[in-house]
């Protein structure tokens, strides 16, 4: 009986201390959130010891996944992201959290310079959420490829990777997220569909639309304007999606995406001037650190918007 007691409290003192964890994190309070975090963390790590069990490993995979967004990328989060990795595993059923883990890794080595790291990180990602869609066709794993084919296609860009080996990995997960929206019925024209969309597109939006610019402007670039055209209108749907969850930054994100396609819709209409005007001058972009720097203004603050 005073096990039982004992154990509850502690459920007790973990759900409060992770609900207060997610307040501070909406506020903006990012060191209250992380404490909170790491307290716990530590409240789960006592309940795993002392009553090892599945419920409690699954509940310990999690909150170490958590904990290792709030320390930044550092090598501490690689060692808590690897230990949720492990907890995963040894559970099983859990294919989707696995390679959500190992998509963060990637982003950590990515920040911290292992490029070639974070490369193998960003493959075993995309392999890990094929293998999990194929297995029990997942949303959550269908869009999670998205997100990881993004990514990848990002790290390659700043790793000094050629243009069109990125396209082909940004493209792919656009075509994944377009058949996401397309299998669900989305009416993309609306302005809440964002808001009314499953959680997993959600979490894939700031990513989506940073993919869907990047590919429009390195189509626009290569002169293929009608592609160019088609990525503009996924940047601008999803865009206009983050609007309608509401904020200052999301609109702003989303009329500066809606300037820059307009003159790429304008260039898909008319592709022969849009080549004249365009020949010699071709867009080009820079990389300083981790940073993609483009000389479009507009497409450079929607890039800094979404954390790309």
């Amino acid at each position: 009986m005073t096990n039982t007691v004992e154990r509850a409290r502690l459920q007790r003192e973990y759900d409060r201390l992770s609900n207060e964890a997610i307040r501070a994190g909406v506020q903006g309070d990012a060191s209250r959130a992380a404490d909170r975090a790491k307290a716990a963390l530590s409240i789960v790590r006592r309940l795993f010891q002392e009553y090892p069990g599945d419920d409690d490993r699954l509940v310990l995979a999690a909150a170490l996944y958590n904990y290792a967004g709030y320390v930044g990328m550092t090598h501490e989060s690689l060692v808590l992201l690897e230990e949720s990795y492990d907890h995963y595993s040894a559970l099983g059923g859990h294919a989707v959290q696995c390679a959500d883990v190992v998509l963060r890794m990637a982003t950590v080595l990515q920040a911290t310079g292992d490029v070639a790291g974070a490369r193998v990180r960003f493959n075993d990602a995309i392999g890990a959420y094929k293998s999990a869609a194929v297995s029990a066709n997942s949303l959550d794993a269908m869009m999670g490829l998205a997100r990881a084919s993004f990514h990848l296609g990002r790290h390659l860009l700043v790793s000094g990777a050629g243009p069109e080996e990125a396209l082909s990995a940004i493209d792919d997960g656009l075509i994944v997220a377009e058949r996401v929206r397309d299998a669900l019925g989305v009416n993309k024209s609306r302005s809440d569909w964002l808001a009314n969309a499953p959680g997993a597109l959600q979490l894939a939006a700031p990513a989506w639309a940073a993919a869907a610019l990047l590919a429009t402007e390195l189509h626009h670039t290569a002169g293929r304007y009608d592609i160019a055209g088609e990525s503009a209108n996924i940047a601008a749907s999803v865009a206009g999606g983050l609007a309608g969850l509401g904020g200052d930054v999301r609109l702003r994100l989303f009329k500066a995406v809606l300037a820059y396609a307009e003159g790429v819709w304008r260039d898909a209409q008319n592709p022969f001037v849009a080549k004249a005007r365009n020949l010699g001058s071709m867009q080009r972009f820079t990389v300083v650190g981790n940073r993609i720097v483009f000389a479009t203004p507009d497409l450079d603050e929607i890039l800094r918007l979404v954390g790309w």
